[in-house]
């Protein structure tokens, strides 16, 4: 927003163009973007996906089970 504003663009237009973009166009649907081997699938970045709360929700799940687990790691060896 600061350089939009540094260009003269007042803060009531930069906030008209991004609800507009955003709920008129659905730009956040259609600019998808490219997928890495750093981000998710793209069923998890869709808005709205069903299948992509459902992953998020597995993901938690294992995090969660994971910090609970006190057996994790390589097993420990005798002091001797």
């Amino acid at each position: 927003m600061l350089p939009q504003i540094a260009l003269g663009h007042s803060q009531s237009s930069i906030i008209a163009t991004a609800h507009f973009e955003n709920e008129v166009l659905k730009l956040q649907e259609i600019m998808i973007p490219p997928l890495m081997s750093s981000t998710l699938n793209g069923k998890d970045i869709l808005p709205g996906s069903k299948e992509g709360e459902n992953a998020q929700s597995n993901v938690n799940k294992q995090i969660a089970k994971a910090a609970g687990d006190t057996k994790t790691g390589r097993p420990e060896k005798a002091n001797d």
